[in-house]
């Protein structure tokens, strides 16, 4: 790839004067050069587009975008398309080529280019006139205040071609911009143009002349369609009451617009009272022009746009419009005017403006309009009148309708229970900020009112801040008193800034005094997050009925705040918390039955098979919010819990404490007392037994079971702590993985453990991973905790040898022995028993004891020694 340099000036639209009727007619003219050069591959898709000149407000020029294409040809011969690589938006292009493509031009030789680049927009000659055939679309896509990709033609010419001039391309067509202002979302705009009673054809295809000093792309009658349509996309436009916005139409040049021509635009919309909108606009009687010439931009509707979709509405201009839309909400639909009612419904109220009652002198208005005389608004008489005798707004009754175009209704004082005192039909884009609410002597006091569903009724509502006034010393405020799942709007619905209780105590209202929930809380996209994604409790008690349900995708750091709320009683089922990394937090409550694959996701699920037994996989993180001082203390009997895992989830945070004995033994561990533990993960428990009542009972202390077995399993940040006075039975064995293990428990990893007895001289044999030796234990290993001593086993009798297919393999206890007590207890006098330890820590026990009466051998990895009897 080589580089040439060609210039080719900016498109500019310059914006004139205004016309009387504020239509605007503009030249469009450029004198700004761009760039060519070499190395990017070409696409397949040209851009241009204008933009306001940062220099000059009331210029805007064409803008080209990164992968414009333009195509260049020789007389009759094949265009070569150039692509441009600069970034998008600015008024100089600079365009690449390949080396063959350069050659093929040729230097010295007259060229013609083209835009938009097409392989089929070839130059022919006709004569000495350069020709070839464009095209103005009957659909054009949107783009803001401009027009698409393909859409707007334009040419250039040089009898010369050469590396690094520059070329001025010219517009062939001329446009017209609609300014726009409504309601709904606009997916369509279609145009036609009329002189009399027969449409102009605005969209086809045509010949122009490229050599010509004034290029134009013209209509031509016989083929042509009378009507181009803007296509707005999947997304479409959303319209604005008051905002502007533009599109502009690429129409063929010299079009016959002169005095009188009416422009018919037809509207399809998503979101308004009517799916279609048909609104018509004509040049006046005085207009002075007779074409619309080329590259001339003609900007009609005049200076407050074209509306569309505005049907059933009410315009809300000031404060006064506003006590009249109230008042005759109040009235009720068989009492109002007519000019407030559609369909049998009340018509939409939409705020052109922000209202504030702040300091509003209704007596003042009411002179004012009095002084009118026989032309005064009686509606407003009687809607002041109401105002003033009730000290502020009543409650609004059933059916109210506001749509408040992003502004803000502030400081209203409202006299009743709640702003509303029926459901609203709608409330969106509308801001209450600041409103009070007196509300003496009720029982349930509301800002909105008791059971407000705006879930239903609400869309982009902001609730800031306010007051309910007056509120009894037992009475519970809120935002609306009760609430059911399906109550609650989504987030990006209703903002809420909470209310205030009494401007003294400034304390914030709940957003229900009660929420019931019937069903989960999925918030897999958090649109519930207003509510329980909140460090303070959103409600002053949070209630299950019928059967379990889970909150989900709670922000982990709200947590604590909604846990605060729950309540359990009077038989309620359980409530899961899950965060949005899918772990679950113990609520207290525990599932009133096993999920039906087994699978464990919820601490409320864990619960219930420590509590129940029976086969289960833990299938989530569960933390059991041990550091928030809730206690884990589930009393299961003797039933045993067979627990497996992957290795990916973890079981943490627990905090087992001591209990009121009322059986004749009681396991203290994380998963109860019969467990068989399969590759599950644990972390952060701590078993404190410091006060137990029933002291006659036998007490059994496992980190995570006492008996049973565990293999594969994970255990980290354990802690045991037994109080030098509670009474432990006698033969009890203290284990931080399975105190008295009943089967084989191998590959089990136990890290940053401590087992405190503080003396307690009724506590049997003590080790980090198991009380007693199992059948096997193969390939466990442990790290203690800083400071911390002890052994991976407390005690281990051996009878008989553990040697070739029976010996110990890849046991690691690092510094600490493997096991504390390691008695050996032969059959006879005469009998070696042989110990083999494989790939183990080098220390095998902290002491050794022969129960017998005779000196027992044993060979111990190939050593001999001999013990003497300990009695």
């Amino acid at each position: 790839m080589k580089k040439f340099l060609l210039c080719a000036s900016a498109f500019a639209f310059m914006l004139g004067s205004c016309s009387k009727d504020d239509t605007e007619i503009a030249p469009v003219n450029g004198d700004n050069e761009v760039i060519f050069t070499a190395g990017m591959t070409i696409g397949d898709e040209t851009r241009t587009g204008i933009a306001v000149d940062p220099n000059d407000p009331q210029h805007t020029v064409y803008t080209w975008d990164f992968g414009d294409m333009v195509g260049v040809s020789v007389a009759s011969g094949k265009i070569v398309p150039f692509i441009n690589l600069a970034a998008s938006g600015s008024a100089t292009a600079n365009f690449g080529y390949a080396e063959e493509d350069a050659a093929y031009v040729g230097e010295g030789n007259a060229a013609y280019f083209v835009y938009p680049y097409n392989e089929d927009n070839v130059v022919t000659m006709s004569g000495r006139n350069a020709q070839v055939t464009l095209s103005v679309p009957a659909t054009q896509r949107y783009r803001n205040d401009s027009f698409a990709p393909m859409t707007a033609p334009a040419v250039a010419y040089t009898d010369s071609f050469k590396k690094g001039d520059g070329y001025t391309f010219k517009a062939v067509t001329s446009f017209i911009r609609v300014p726009l202002i409504g309601n709904g979302t606009l997916k369509n705009l279609k145009m036609k143009i009329y002189n009399g009673a027969d449409a102009l054809k605005i969209a086809g295809s045509n010949t122009v002349t490229i050599n010509s000093a004034t290029p134009k792309l013209t209509a031509d009658a016989s083929n042509w369609s009378d009507e181009i349509a803007i296509d707005f996309g999947n997304g479409g436009l959303k319209l604005s009451y008051t905002d502007k916005q533009y599109v502009v139409f690429v129409v063929p040049a010299d079009l016959e617009i002169k005095a009188n021509t009416k422009f018919t635009l037809t509207a399809t919309l998503e979101g308004a009272d009517v799916s279609e909108s048909v609104q018509t606009y004509s040049l006046a009687a005085t207009w002075p022009q007779k074409t619309l010439p080329v590259n001339i931009m003609l900007t009609i509707g005049g200076g407050n746009g074209i509306l569309f979709g505005t049907d059933n509405m009410v315009m809300i201009n000031n404060t006064e419009d506003f006590l009249k839309y109230a008042y005759e909400v109040n009235l009720e639909k068989g009492s109002a005017d007519a000019d407030y009612i559609s369909d049998g419904k009340f018509k939409t109220a939409v705020l052109l403006n922000s209202l504030s009652f702040r300091n509003y002198d209704a007596g003042q208005k009411y002179s004012e309009n009095a002084a009118l005389g026989a032309e005064r608004d009686v509606i407003l008489e009687a809607a002041l009148q109401a105002y003033m005798a009730n000290g502020g707004f009543s409650s609004l009754k059933a059916g109210a309708n506001i749509d408040g175009n992003g502004n803000t209704i502030s400081y209203m004082t409202v006299n009743g229970n709640g702003i509303f005192a029926g459901q609203p039909d709608a409330l969106k884009n509308l801001t209450l900020s600041a409103v009070t609410v007196n509300v003496p002597d009720e029982a349930n006091p509301a800002l909105f009112v008791g059971n407000i569903n705006l879930a239903s009724c609400s869309d982009d509502l902001a609730i800031k801040g306010g007051y309910l006034k007056n509120v009894a010393k037992d009475a519970t405020a809120a935002l609306i008193h009760t609430a059911y799942l399906h109550t609650l709007p989504l987030a990006d619905k209703v903002t809420i800034s909470y209310p205030r209780v009494n401007e003294s105590s400034g304390a914030p209202a709940y957003y229900a005094s009660k929420l019931t929930l019937r069903e989960d809380v999925k918030d897999a996209k958090g649109d519930l997050k207003a509510y329980f994604n909140s460090a303070t409790p959103r409600f002053g008690a949070i209630v299950v009925d019928g059967q379990d349900v889970a909150i989900r995708n709670v922000s982990s750091a709200c947590v604590r705040g909604l846990l605060d709320a729950i309540q359990y009683g009077g038989g309620s089922k359980a409530i899961s918390v899950i965060d949005s990394n899918g772990t679950s937090y113990w609520t207290g409550g525990v599932a009133s039955a096993a999920p039906a694959n087994g699978e464990v996701k919820t601490a409320e699920q864990l619960a219930y098979y420590v509590k129940n037994g029976g086969t289960a996989t833990l299938a989530a993180n569960i933390d059991l919010q041990g550091e928030q001082g809730k206690e884990w203390v589930l009393d299961n009997g003797s039933v045993a819990l067979n627990i497996t895992g992957n290795g990916k989830y973890t079981i943490s945070n627990a905090l087992v404490k001591s209990q009121k004995v009322t059986d004749s033994y009681v396991a203290y561990s994380l998963l109860g007392n019969v467990v068989n533990a399969k590759d599950i993960v644990v972390d952060g428990v701590t078993i404190d037994v410091d006060n137990v009542e029933g002291s006659t009972a036998q007490l059994y202390v496992g980190g995570i079971g006492y008996q049973g077995s565990a293999n594969g399993v994970k255990v980290s940040n354990l802690t045991i702590d037994i109080a030098e006075d509670v009474k432990v039975s006698t033969y009890n064995q203290i284990g931080g993985l399975i105190s008295a293990p009943t089967a084989a428990s191998e590959g089990n990893t136990v890290s940053d453990i401590s087992i405190n007895i503080n003396g307690n001289e009724t506590a049997g044999p003590v080790g980090c991973l198991f009380g007693k030796a199992p059948a096997s234990f193969n390939g466990n290993v442990l790290t203690l905790g800083e400071g911390a001593t002890g052994a991976m086993i407390g005690a281990w009798t051996v009878t008989d040898d553990f040697a070739g297919d029976t010996a110990v393999e890849n046991c690691n206890a690092g510094e600490a022995p493997i096991v504390d007590i390691l008695t050996v207890d032969a059959a006879n006098g005469g009998q070696t028993l042989v110990l083999e330890f494989n790939n183990c820590s080098e220390k095998i026990y902290n002491e050794i004891v022969n129960p017998n009466t005779y000196t027992t051998t044993i060979k111990l990895n190939g050593k001999l020694q001999e013990i003497k009897p300990s009695k």
